[in-house]
């Protein structure tokens, strides 16, 4: 929504998102879910999307490509952005990128606690920046903000990857 939220279909109705969420984060829920979502129909599709050639797929990366820069060139040229992220065409680049980069074999004994942690990680850090932004006393430099939400981001993921192990708590596993 940031490369949009000045253009005139986004515009009439961004201060209503921003009041029924709670925040103008552009990099918030709805990115996020959207990349999740992605990655959920990669997983239960990957025995199709293996027998997508290589040649295939880059190409829909060099389209992804050149789509970022087009949409760059009317935002700017139009005023459209409140921010510099969200393209459209970075879901076209960044899926097949995705897809190519699950061809590479790589042996990794953690990989699926890392997968479920950048999952649980993903979802709480811009949660935590508005918290603190919001509800701290003291007003924190960007830096300070920066280690505050990652550590927070940190312990707050072990503490959920933790519980989970619960008996009683088992229902945190669908935070990944």
């Amino acid at each position: 929504m940031s490369n949009y939220g000045a253009s005139p279909l986004v515009a009439p109705h961004y201060d209503t998102l921003c009041y029924a969420f709670g925040s103008n984060d552009y990099n918030s829920f709805w990115v996020a879910i959207f990349w999740i979502a992605a990655g959920k129909c990669i997983a239960d599709n990957e025995l199709r999307l293996s027998k997508v050639n290589t040649p295939s797929l880059l190409a829909i990366m060099l389209v992804g490509l050149g789509a970022i820069y087009t949409e760059q060139f009317f935002i700017l040229a139009n005023q459209w952005s409140y921010a510099d992220d969200c393209y459209l065409g970075l879901a076209v680049f960044c899926i097949p990128a995705f897809v190519l980069s699950l061809r590479v074999n790589v042996s990794c004994k953690y990989a699926a606690f890392l997968r479920n942690a950048s999952i649980v990680t993903y979802c709480l850090h811009d949660n935590l920046n508005y918290a603190i932004m919001r509800f701290t006393p003291f007003s924190p430099t960007p830096l300070e903000t920066f280690f505050i939400v990652l550590v927070a981001s940190w312990l707050l993921t072990a503490l959920i990857m933790k519980m989970e192990k619960n008996k009683h708590l088992s229902w945190l596993k669908y935070s990944h």
